[in-house]
């Protein structure tokens, strides 16, 4: 169901089923501003009677109207004089120096550490260090007393020990290697040809969701083969959790490692039947035949593939394909899953059912990385997304801020309603922010 409609069945409810239901994103952005002016209409009106009644009810007394509850009392002019609790003015220059402070600003991050003294690692304020001189003996400009006791870098350390007590802040332990790690890559198709990657860099954290997207022919799928190894690169460095997916055998690079969903799924297919195909993938495997048959099942119905066991996986329709080869690649429980156009051929009904097992999988500690035109998918499942323009990576960010953030490149629902709400990012959005404006 296309965003617009989606949006206004969740928000309209219960509504007439003869009313003409918004079909592309100008008809939606129609109704949402007939709907917001409506909902903002209403409430003014609500607020100009009770201001009435208000008025009515003050003449009958012979009272002067009182202001709204809701409007704030004007704010006194600038250098004004103040009163105190039993009337008398106070002057600008009578208010004590840490009073006026006080009420300028509110208190910062750095007051609420330094209001505990519990906090506060003895002499760190004063310039002591442990085994130094009492506070007495420091000079009072601050520089720390001679004590030959403890070197130079000794007193550096300490020094650094007392900010972090101070500050309450933990060591920061060592970044993980990541998952996927493009540096410097260059790599084209023939040595004459032109480059299809160019100096590309870039890193994929374990455990991330990771979107590619972008036109035809920028260079995404190249990007997917070289993580695979299909492909070499002649300059640059390409790892897969920190090894060279190129250097390594078929068996080490895809038990338990990798697994690769490719744009054109009948690659994949090489028996009879779909159910042949499934138990192919464990061909060698040291598994029982019971663990086997359990793996297989579970894949056949998460991919729904129930009815399609005794076809020829060619004689399967484009979606059924695509299920039948997730299922396969699957079957290899992987650590870094890595999809080219996985939503291709899909119904609404099984994409969103692959969205929210994808997310699952990646929950688990399973590293996606996927390359979609499908930006709607992209964007409600995704955690980052990139662009690829050109052979590279030219932008890259959290997936509702990247999609927010562009003027042309972004979902159905953004275009509809970003000059209300620029953040709105999918249909969900959307119809959240219609509900709370009620």
């Amino acid at each position: 169901m296309p965003s617009p409609m989606r949006i206004y069945a969740g928000v309209e409810a219960g509504a007439d089923p003869a009313a003409p239901s918004p079909l592309t994103v100008k008809e939606g952005r129609q109704w949402l501003d007939r709907r917001m002016n409506g909902v903002a209409g209403g409430a003014n009106a609500a607020i100009g009677r009770k201001r009435e009644l208000i008025g009515e009810s003050a003449a009958a007394q012979g009272k002067k109207p009182e202001s709204m509850p809701s409007e704030a009392p004007p704010a006194a002019a600038e250098g004004s004089q103040s009163v105190s609790a039993d009337g008398a003015e106070i002057l600008p220059s009578e208010v004590p120096p840490s009073a006026a402070v006080a009420e300028s600003r509110p208190a910062s991050a750095n007051d609420l550490a330094f209001a505990d003294d519990n906090r506060m690692p003895a002499g760190a304020m004063s310039g002591n260090l442990p085994g130094s001189a009492p506070a007495a003996d420091v000079p009072q400009s601050g520089a720390y007393p001679a004590n030959p006791a403890i070197n130079e870098a000794t007193a550096r350390e300490a020094r650094k020990s007392a900010w972090r007590l101070l500050l309450d802040k933990p060591v920061a332990a060592p970044a993980a290697a990541p998952a996927v790690s493009f540096k410097d890559v260059w790599f084209k198709y023939d040595k004459n040809g032109p480059d299809a990657i160019k100096d590309l860099s870039f890193e994929v954290k374990k455990g991330e969701f990771y979107c590619l997207v972008g036109g035809n022919g920028t260079g995404k799928s190249t990007t997917l083969s070289l993580m695979s190894g299909l492909l070499r690169p002649y300059r640059g460095k390409v790892r897969i959790d920190g090894r060279n997916p190129a250097a390594l055998g078929a068996d080490e690079l895809f038990a338990n490692l990798l697994a690769v969903l490719p744009q054109n799924p009948q690659t994949l297919f090489v028996k009879k039947t779909v159910e042949l195909d499934l138990h192919e993938i464990f061909d060698g495997a040291r598994l029982t035949k019971e663990q086997k048959r359990e793996k297989v099942e579970a894949a056949i119905r998460f991919a729904e593939l129930e009815p399609l066991l005794g076809m020829h996986p060619y004689d399967l329709s484009g979606g059924e394909q695509q299920r039948a080869a997730l299922a396969k690649v699957l079957l290899l429980e992987p650590s870094i899953l890595l999809l080219d156009e996985p939503t291709k051929g899909l119904d609404g009904f099984f994409k969103a059912k692959l969205g929210e097992f994808l997310q699952k999988l990646n929950a688990g500690g399973v590293t996606i990385v996927m390359v979609s035109h499908d930006i709607e998918f992209c964007a409600r499942y995704g955690e980052t997304c990139a662009m690829f323009f050109d052979g590279g990576v030219i932008a890259s960010k959290a997936a509702k801020p990247f999609f927010a953030g562009n003027g042309f490149y972004t979902t159905a629902a953004n275009r509809m309603a970003r000059h209300r709400w620029p953040d709105a990012v999918t249909a969900e959005d959307v119809i959240a922010r219609c509900d709370d404006s009620r």
